[in-house]
């Protein structure tokens, strides 16, 4: 908490310092426009995390053992996440940076040079993770149990980490163009009617346990990863994006 209202108060004063001389206005054009674009990107990181936490309580339905390694795994998978979301915060300044200056072949270049630099970032994560997937949950953890099963999960988890890069900067060079409401919609039918359903046919009726859920994320991150860069892909070929 106290960490939260140090660096709220810590970007108001570099923000202030960096207008310095500037009068305040507001204006509720201005502020209608923010909010167009910021409701519907703040509703596509409910989705994405509200369906990594509801996936968290059906693991616990399964038993303490399964969860332990859950966690091991989505812990383990986020560090690389945080890595991949400044990504696509880089990737939406430099596209709405060429969208304000109307230079269509800058856009292009910039979103997908963000895409291809993130898939070869997490393309390494992944091969760490399944060269280390016995040692990571060493880590956490003593009772061998979990290791186990947090190892399989790891195999699962290095095989998405280019779809969670790819959907996650998706997501930002497609803020760039102010495209926020079509991204929405994917993300929720990815993680929501794809992703979540097919995770638990997988786990209880499939009988694949833990790794069924997080199967059901890998389907679900690769779709809306497919369709974010064939958004971007339609909208950037045309003459005013």
């Amino acid at each position: 908490l106290l960490s939260r209202i140090l660096m709220a108060f810590m970007m108001i004063w570099w923000v202030r310092k960096k207008i310095s001389g500037l009068r305040f206005r507001c204006s509720w054009i201005e502020i209608k426009e923010l909010l167009a674009i910021g409701i519907p990107s703040g509703l596509q990181y409910i989705f994405e995390i509200g369906a990594f936490a509801m996936t968290t309580i059906m693991v616990g339905w399964i038993s303490p053992v399964s969860l332990a390694a859950h966690n091991i795994a989505l812990n383990l998978t986020s560090m690389t996440y945080m890595v991949a979301t400044g990504l696509g915060a880089v990737a939406t300044i430099r596209v709405g940076k060429y969208k304000g200056l109307k230079e269509r072949e800058n856009i292009r270049i910039a979103g997908f040079s963000s895409l291809a630099l993130v898939s070869v970032f997490m393309s390494f994560c992944g091969i760490g993770f399944f060269l280390l997937r016995d040692f990571f949950p060493t880590l956490y953890v003593l009772d061998e149990s979990v290791q186990v099963i947090a190892s399989a999960l790891l195999i699962i988890v290095a095989a998405f980490q280019v779809s969670d890069g790819l959907q996650t900067v998706g997501l930002g060079v497609l803020r760039g163009l102010q495209d926020v409401k079509l991204p929405t919609v994917v993300t929720f039918v990815s993680y929501w009617v794809i992703a979540i359903p097919m995770g638990y046919f997988f786990t209880f009726y499939g009988g694949l346990g833990v790794q069924g859920l997080w199967y059901g994320l890998f389907i679900g991150l690769t779709v809306a990863g497919i369709l974010h860069i064939w958004r971007f892909y339609v909208l950037s070929k045309k003459d005013k994006p």
